[in-house]
């Protein structure tokens, strides 16, 4: 590199070994890679590993959105992000995502759920209860969320003894 410094081979090889022994040396080559080259999927899924693995989750979720503006659709994707939000604690770029899920595939209760979680999370009771609702009401949901979000009451309850009714 030092004698060509635009030889992508050599960076990628140099990223590669580097990985495990010096993450942070793999993650700059990485990054010239993509300077040099432009949006590569197999660059950016490396990235993304190297940047969790560092625990430096907001950094891989900033390159899983590079990501998903390659591939638009990319459901599983978007809940990656979501989760790399989470884990940064960055609930606000986490719910507005959570909350373009909710949009985009209504009767899917995982998004829910993690919206929930989300504002259990920062404490905000008042935006979770339509959704524990809706996930407690719905027959569809399986009772394996129904279960969590009555869950969800019981704990709340024991703290607030004014929902106890909605509890019960």
């Amino acid at each position: 590199i030092r004698i060509d410094p635009d030889n992508v081979d050599a960076m990628y090889t140099i990223a590669k070994i580097t990985e495990q022994s010096k993450p942070l040396v793999a993650i700059d080559m990485y990054k010239r890679i993509i300077e040099k080259t432009g949006s590569v999927w197999e660059v950016y899924i490396e990235l993304g590993k190297l940047y969790i693995s560092q625990k430096k989750f907001e950094e891989a979720a900033e390159i899983y959105e590079k990501m998903l503006s390659i591939d638009t659709k990319n459901k599983s994707l978007k809940q990656t992000i979501v989760d790399m939000y989470i884990r940064a604690e960055k609930y606000d770029k986490a719910t507005a995502y959570l909350k373009k899920l909710i949009i985009l595939y209504p009767d899917e209760v995982d998004a829910q759920a993690a919206l929930v979680d989300v504002y259990l999370k920062q404490n905000k009771w008042d935006e979770a209860v339509p959704y524990l609702q809706k996930i407690i009401e719905s027959d569809s949901v399986s009772i394996e969320y129904r279960f969590r979000a009555a869950f969800v009451y019981f704990t709340k309850a024991q703290e607030d003894i004014s929902i106890m009714p909605i509890t019960k």
